[in-house]
């Protein structure tokens, strides 16, 4: 059984980004215990970024992780 994600509120989709420090755009999954997970760089350390402005990547929709649908 795979493991299942939180969904963009608006459009359903999986996959969300962010900044990195240096302004490059990280891509990442959110488990459904909440935790995210770098989606294209798989076991990418992701504890130092700032997740408290989170961007969907297929629609215009922009959050917080606790907004996703479990």
């Amino acid at each position: 059984m795979s493991e299942r994600y939180r969904r963009c509120p608006q459009c359903g989709a999986t996959k969300f980004w962010i900044d990195d420090e240096l302004g490059h755009k990280v891509v990442f999954r959110v488990t459904s215990q909440g935790a995210p997970e770098a989606a294209k760089e798989p076991g990418r350390d992701l504890s130092l970024l700032d997740f408290s402005l989170i961007h969907c990547l297929s629609c215009g929709w922009s959050g917080s992780l606790g907004e996703l649908k479990a």
